[in-house]
């Protein structure tokens, strides 16, 4: 067997896809958007697509019910269940859970992500584990990690923020920045400069 750039692109694509949730402390195996009739490994197979183009949800080639293992385009607005791998585009949306790499204008994510994500806005609605890097990023959930940015927000900080303003409203970690606030974990509510909550 011949071994060309193409495969060795596509193997080192692969293991990063896979690696990533892994080292962000992620590893979760992503879970179906509720509803949708799983179980069966043809079931799985049926719901799944390796590649996603979007132009505005719901012009896409696969669908919103799908779930993307693989590389998804949006090139305006992109909606699916999972997202899982490489996810490029202006507006980027993941009803579900997602893991990888996520660039775009916006990402948004409708339960937990693992991996790094870049964008002016990052908004994950349950629980995030890796690097967010944006102008806004706020979690609903725990943050275990790192989120860089002018504003981040996280329910529950185990990491690291560093921005212009930092808001947590429980922590075990880091925050560096202008205006610090936490809600609990000790010591004073609202700092300048650093905060620290062990």
């Amino acid at each position: 067997m011949k071994i060309t750039p193409r495969s060795q692109v596509a193997a080192v694509f692969i293991f990063t896809c896979s690696a990533i949730p892994v080292f962000a402390g992620g590893g979760k195996v992503i879970k179906p958007v509720k509803g949708l009739p799983l179980g069966t490994p043809m079931a799985e197979r049926l719901l799944t697509t390796p590649v996603e183009l979007a132009l505005v949800s719901p012009l896409q080639i696969a669908g919103e019910h799908k779930a993307v293992a693989g590389f998804r385009l949006s090139l305006v607005y992109g909606s699916n269940a999972n997202v899982r791998g490489l996810d490029v585009g202006l507006i980027n949306d993941s009803r579900g859970e997602g893991c990888g790499l996520e660039f775009g204008l916006s990402n948004s994510v409708g339960r937990g992500y693992s991996g790094i994500q870049a964008a002016l806005a990052n908004h994950v609605k349950s629980d995030f584990s890796g690097l967010q890097l944006g102008s806004l990023n706020v979690v609903r959930g725990s943050v275990k990690g790192i989120q860089m940015g002018v504003v981040n927000s996280a329910e529950r900080l185990g990491g690291l923020q560093v921005g212009f303003v930092n808001i947590a409203a429980q922590m075990d970690g880091v925050q560096i920045g202008v205006l610090n606030i936490r809600g609990t974990g000790g010591g004073l509510p609202c700092l300048p400069v650093l905060n620290v909550a062990f």
